[in-house]
């Protein structure tokens, strides 16, 4: 790994992190509940605004591995209990869209990336089509036409995304003898006979055309293309957890901060932004899902402590729910120092 592609890696967990944030803090200002900190990064303080219309405190901090958005008596801040900056305050409903709404951005943060992912990287397989006719060939004297569909060859239908037919067909031909093909041209059907010519270049006969057995596909191509992509991902990712917490299949595979950041330097290393975009998809939607998991200390818990509050119409007692959620963080964080080292020995040793 080289520095470069460790930074990258880096900056895109700090980048998935912080959108996370972004989300709960974005949904609380839609529902009129005040944030006192949003920051970007963690650690000493390098900037920050205070703003004087909701109070805000914005930061940007030392650390870029991802950020936090603070509320207020969400922690150790004591306010009166009619203030009306409480997190508490506001109506369970609100509270319960804010805790879902960062794992719902990372989510969507994936969808969008899966989007420009296919509109900048995937092609549509097609019957092959002529991009190009080079002038004075032996398909330019036939009447071939950039555009022109290739339907069969030798009388045969040729599938879609075929590009190897034509080749295979001109490699069994006696030197003179012609290849027939079948083109659809603007919905009509079109019969060419070419004799290709020995090309001295490439050493074999080519009858002088570009072919391609795929097309960009269009906006709406794309998104059907992200959705299921994501689709797809979030069943997998479901299915192992289901696999992990059930079983016990896979544990060995969990790695920690710096596994993940191994994982991502190495994967974009070899395959370059294609491979970086396809990495932060997968993650972000891991990132949103686990996020949604029931588990003391993430989002998931928390809502299902003010899905009882909902109903109960009346909070669960604060100090026990603190104390289960503050369980649960040292617990996850312990895992965490856990795999950490297990990842930096794997390093070490491997």
């Amino acid at each position: 790994m080289t520095i470069l592609f460790v930074l990258l890696a880096i900056l895109l967990l700090g980048i998935l992190i912080t959108v996370h944030e972004l989300g709960h803090y974005l949904s609380a200002r839609a529902l009129k509940i005040a944030v006192k900190e949003f920051s970007v990064g963690f650690g000493p303080k390098l900037l920050q605004r205070k703003s004087e219309k909701t109070e805000t405190l914005y930061t940007l901090r030392s650390i870029p591995l991802g950020g936090y958005c603070a509320f207020y008596d969400e922690d150790t801040e004591t306010l009166p209990e009619d203030d009306p900056r409480r997190y508490n305050a506001a109506a369970a409903w609100k509270r319960m869209i804010v805790v879902v709404a960062g794992a719902t951005m990372n989510i969507l943060l994936a969808f969008v990336l899966a989007i420009v992912l296919h509109l900048a990287y995937s092609a549509m397989p097609v019957q092959p089509y002529i991009t190009d006719v080079q002038p004075g060939t032996p398909a330019y004297t036939a009447g071939m036409q950039p555009g022109d569909r290739i339907t069969a060859v030798q009388g045969e239908d040729i599938t879609v995304g075929d590009i190897s037919a034509l080749s295979a067909a001109i490699e069994t031909l006696d030197e003179g003898e012609a290849v027939t093909l079948t083109l659809s041209r603007d919905g009509d059907t079109v019969t060419v006979a070419v004799i290709p010519q020995y090309s001295e270049t490439e050493g074999r006969p080519l009858i002088g055309v570009g072919l391609r057995a795929g097309e960009r596909l269009t906006v709406g191509q794309s998104i059907q293309g992200a959705w299921d992509s994501c689709l797809y991902a979030s069943t997998l990712i479901l299915k192992s957890l289901g696999q992990l917490f059930f079983h016990g299949e896979g544990a060995q595979d969990i790695t920690g901060p710096v596994g993940v950041v191994q994982v991502i330097a190495e994967q974009t290393r070899s395959g370059g932004l294609y491979m970086y975009l396809n990495l932060a998809i997968l993650i972000s939607i891991n990132l949103g899902m686990i996020n949604l998991l029931p588990i003391p200390g993430l989002d998931g818990s928390r809502f299902l402590f003010l899905l009882a509050e909902a109903i109960r119409r009346k909070p669960v007692n604060r100090r026990v729910e603190g104390t289960i959620h503050m369980i649960g963080f040292i617990l996850l964080f312990g895992l965490l120092i856990l795999f950490t080292f297990r990842d930096i020995a794997r390093i070490v040793g491997g």
